[in-house]
């Protein structure tokens, strides 16, 4: 098993749990959230694990509850990772890992407050669309040097956030699918934080005209992805993007794709589910009922869907859009919906 350890360069940047004795607060929409100044650098204070969605599996993300006031941000130990095959380990803590992990992480200058209108950045982690947590980045030099707030995200992994399959298509149009539609979840969840940070950013000291998304191999992707989304529009004014290539020109059509990698997966997770009621999960496959699958899929252990996208070769977060899309031809005709609507093709990708 493959263990993901953020090592000792983390304790310098994460270890807020020793907070100074009145740690640092804001106020979103009417919600205290209580931070933390690092401990290395009581410039930077630090807010940890604010829930910014929520979403059932395999669907769009939607508003949180409303945060019970005041809010504890102050301790990195308790923050959910997306569900992934291997722990994630922060300087000997494994973080808790739940299908509830739609947060993000807010690192910003101990002197700001509401009216600093400092600069934003938010970044997007990597990990191949499959693993880690925005908690792997440590902007502690960017904010105490730069005078920026820095903001990280979580977002849906795996087959949990990038399958695409028929039986979970979505049966009714809303921002981010229209009917028929399925995956990308990760990449919705993505544009969602996005959207939180413009409405909110303020609170912390940053100023909505000023944000800048940035992120590292699939997070390099996932920018340039969000880069072509109409969703986006006026959401943030640059992009960075590091060591991640637009690689989405030839990909296979929605039915090779679903063939290839969708229906094996699906198949796999099946045979290893639980009995959902009456039914017998293990003896269902794609061709069975889509109500009798979706039920199956819904009640299965996450244990077991991270299992099956091991054993299927299902890796669904390989290809973040499942479908081929080539912006030489039509790319109308060329995509699946969701591709055209929520993100396109570029007039100028070649």
């Amino acid at each position: 098993m493959r263990i993901r350890i953020l090592g000792f360069a983390a304790l310098f940047a994460l270890t807020a749990g020793a907070a100074l004795a009145s740690g640092p607060t804001v106020n979103v929409d009417g919600v205290v959230i209580d931070g933390a100044y690092n401990s290395q650098n009581s410039s930077v204070a630090e807010f940890f694990g604010i829930p910014y969605a929520t979403a059932k599996r395999w669907t769009p993300p939607g508003k949180h509850a409303a945060l019970t006031s005041p809010f504890d941000a102050a301790n990195f130990t308790t923050v959910n990772v997306c569900p992934q095959s291997a722990p994630v380990v922060v300087i000997g803590h494994t973080l808790p890992q739940s299908e509830d992990c739609l947060s993000l992480n807010v690192y910003v200058p101990a002197s700001a407050t509401p009216t600093s209108k400092l600069p934003v950045y938010i970044f997007i982690h990597g990990g191949e669309l499959q693993n880690g947590t925005g908690l792997e980045y440590f902007p502690i030099d960017m904010v105490a040097t730069n005078d920026i707030v820095v903001v990280t995200i979580n977002y849906r992994l795996g087959a949990l956030g990038f399958l695409a399959q028929s039986a979970i298509a979505a049966a009714k149009a809303d921002t981010f699918e229209a009917v028929g539609d399925a995956g990308n979840y990760g990449l919705m969840d993505q544009q969602y934080a996005i959207q939180w940070v413009k409405k909110n950013i303020a609170a912390f000291g940053g100023t909505p005209a000023r944000m800048t998304i940035g992120g590292q191999s699939a997070g390099g992707i996932s920018v340039l992805l969000d880069m072509l989304s109409p969703g986006s529009a006026g959401l943030y004014r640059g992009a960075i993007v590091d060591s991640g290539a637009y690689r989405l020109h030839n990909l296979p059509t929605e039915a090779a794709y679903e063939s290839t990698y969708g229906n094996p997966y699906v198949n796999a997770a099946l045979a290893a589910s639980p009995n959902a009621g009456s039914i017998d999960c293990s003896k269902l496959t794609t061709s069975s009922p889509k109500a009798q699958i979706v039920k199956c899929l819904d009640g299965a252990p996450v244990a077991t869907l991270l299992t099956a996208q091991q054993k299927s070769s299902a890796i669904s977060a390989s290809r973040p859009i499942p479908a081929r899309c080539s912006c030489r031809t039509d790319c109308n005709r060329d995509c699946r919906p969701e591709i055209s609507r929520t993100f396109p093709c570029s007039s100028a990708t070649t």
